[in-house]
């Protein structure tokens, strides 16, 4: 199979594009440690697919807090899949969360867990999987951005997207700082997705447009998996620096 051998790390794997991923990436022969917050919901996944079953708060605001402190958190976490897997070679981060607001609302919690989990959770699992994707003599980091990464799409998104540009930005220099190294950097920009991604939010009337325009026109999630899938079975002369994928009923 195309990713036959392969070994992944899955963030966000309880539910939507994470959960999606970690399937196709098992079904395409890779093995594949799911990482999530819900116990339940994680081992149910790995033992549907075959892989291993990582219960962690990496994703969580207040982990990723005390991890900025003390990176045990995140690191015992990365270093039990590679342990699990028998070593590393790819990470894919797609825990993510989305919390739309107008800016004036002022709403500073939602302010800093949108920067927690996009930006320094990503940045706290990337920094602990390079030294295993490093002993593996190569691999690849896989960046879950959107859309809104590129271009702001909306005047209730200023954070959200400020912090999938940042994405954009990290992952460019980790390109450049990595391909030497034989690590490619990929980025990944979904449009609409019919995922539960905005179910904290606590702007009411937003969440519940939101939630239509997913269900109406968003992709599902096994769209945007099998990209993920895509980059990293592409022959390791060939870098795919981005992929910004969105259905067709989007403008």
């Amino acid at each position: 199979m195309e990713l036959d051998g392969r070994r992944v790390l899955v963030t966000g794997a309880s539910s939507g594009i994470g959960k999606a991923t970690a399937r196709v990436l098992a079904q395409r022969g890779a093995r594949v440690a799911c990482l999530a917050r819900s116990r339940e919901k994680v081992e149910g996944l790995a033992a549907e697919i075959g892989g291993v079953p990582i219960v962690a708060d990496v994703a969580d605001e207040e982990a990723v807090r005390s991890a900025v402190d003390d990176e045990e958190a995140v690191r015992s976490a990365v270093d039990e899949a590679a342990d699990s897997l028998g070593g590393l070679d790819a990470v894919a981060n797609v825990a993510g969360v989305q919390l739309l607001a107008p800016f004036s609302e002022g709403r500073t919690e939602e302010w800093r867990r949108l920067l927690d989990v996009n930006v320094l959770g990503l940045c706290l699992v990337t920094h602990a999987a390079l030294g295993h994707i490093r002993e593996a003599g190569g691999g690849d980091v896989v960046n879950t951005s959107s859309i809104a990464g590129r271009r702001v799409t909306g005047s209730d998104g200023a954070v959200y997207s400020g912090t999938k540009f940042a994405v954009h930005a990290i992952s460019e220099a980790l390109r450049r700082e990595l391909h030497p190294e034989g690590i490619r950097v990929i980025v990944v920009s979904p449009g609409w997705v019919d995922t539960n991604l905005g179910k904290d939010m606590g702007n009411e009337e937003i969440k519940a447009k939101l939630q239509k325009r997913q269900e109406e026109i968003g992709l599902a999630p096994e769209d945007v998996g099998r990209q993920i899938a895509r980059a990293l079975a592409e022959p390791r002369h060939v870098t795919v620096h981005e992929i910004a994928v969105m259905s067709t009923e989007e403008d």
